[in-house]
């Protein structure tokens, strides 16, 4: 995703734009960006100097098993991720703001239910947003127009999981170049497969009571925009939600027009 992810900046011509101001007697909280299945840190590689340039520190870390952390796929669960964000969040000497994209919204959620008081806000995008007891795999069975799910590759014993490499770019990025595209593609690695059967445990007097933003992807193909509505909507409590008129990765697609709705949330 490095590559493509450099590559896309240069291509879309994103060079960073004036910042938006935030109020003066409000510190300018520390972004942490969590990337989701089939990724790893460098997923944010286009978005993040456009938030630094604005006077944001981002801390973007690797899940358990990606990039650079090399924990075995056997053993990962849901709460290994929940646990390794969390730790990154306590870790801040402040209240931060969230950022979870696709599979991550499972994460996130999790630590603001684990540790309301250290998340300022979480903002969810093209991402999966559960009720208490809810799991990504229950969710995603009711996106029936997603690309994903029929194209799944399962390891023999179902450890893991792989996307049809054929079937990869019309599902999460074909609005980004081919070159690109072709990028993402060749770095696709398995993900494990039980974070996908996690559940959820999630209360209205922890999670509850964080902000919750949506940046919604409105030409999904991996989350789909109609399950992105109904997960907002049984939510009942988002409280902004912007619409981006891109595929799965709109930091990728167009990260400029990413880094100005992220911080116009926070701004707002």
């Amino acid at each position: 995703m490095r590559a493509a992810a450099v590559l896309a900046a240069a291509l879309l011509g994103c060079g960073a734009a004036n910042p938006t101001p935030t109020p003066a007697s409000q510190p300018m909280p520390t972004i942490v960006l969590v990337h989701g299945a089939f990724a790893d840190h460098h997923a944010w590689d286009a978005a993040r100097p456009l938030l630094e340039a604005r006077g944001y520190r981002v801390v973007a870390p690797d899940l358990p098993g990606h990039g650079d952390d090399h924990t075995p796929v056997v053993g990962i669960t849901l709460d290994s991720y929940v646990a390794a964000i969390d730790a990154v969040v306590t870790a801040e000497r402040a209240p931060v703001v969230l950022v979870g994209h696709s599979m991550a919204g499972m994460v996130v959620t999790g630590v603001a239910e684990r540790h309301p008081e250290r998340v300022a806000r979480l903002v969810l995008v093209g991402a999966y947003l559960p009720a208490d007891g809810d799991s990504l795999e229950a969710l995603a069975r009711t996106d029936t127009d997603s690309l994903v799910g029929a194209n799944m590759v399962f390891a023999p014993d179902y450890s893991t999981v792989s996307i049809k490499p054929e079937a990869l770019p019309e599902a999460i990025c074909a609005d980004v170049p081919a070159e690109i595209q072709g990028t993402i593609v060749a770095g696709q690695k398995p993900e494990p497969l039980a974070p996908f059967q996690g559940v959820a445990h999630l209360t209205a007097g922890n999670f509850g009571r964080v902000r919750l933003d949506y940046l919604s992807t409105t030409k999904d193909r991996a989350v789909t925009p109609a399950l992105q509505r109904r997960m907002i909507a049984a939510h009942g409590h988002v409280a902004t939600v912007v619409e981006l008129p891109t595929s799965h990765l709109p930091f990728v697609a167009a990260p400029q027009a990413f880094v100005d709705a992220l911080v116009a949330l926070i701004a707002g």
